[in-house]
């Protein structure tokens, strides 16, 4: 009985949040803007975008580290090249 009233309140609390991000998303405008748009571009990055943010983040960092010691290094956006 006791999981039954926990799946229930979990049940509950599902639809309170998505009543509740409805009406922000209804309130502040987004009515109209959200044609062609799907649930995805409005949650978080995907397990696979993470994991390249993050190879992405290690590879600035080790260019970093080289400037640290001293190894010239010119960081751009556009990519890192060696001077």
């Amino acid at each position: 009985m006791e999981g039954a009233a926990l799946r229930r309140k979990r049940d509950i609390d599902l639809a309170l949040y998505t009543a509740w991000h409805t009406a922000i998303f209804a309130l502040n405008g987004y009515a109209g803007k959200l044609k062609g748009k799907s649930l995805s571009d409005f949650l978080g990055q995907s397990g696979e975008e993470k994991a390249t943010s993050l190879q992405h983040a290690k590879g600035i960092a080790f260019f970093h580290r080289l400037q640290a010691k001293g190894v010239p290094v010119k960081i751009s956006r556009g990519g890192s090249t060696l001077q």
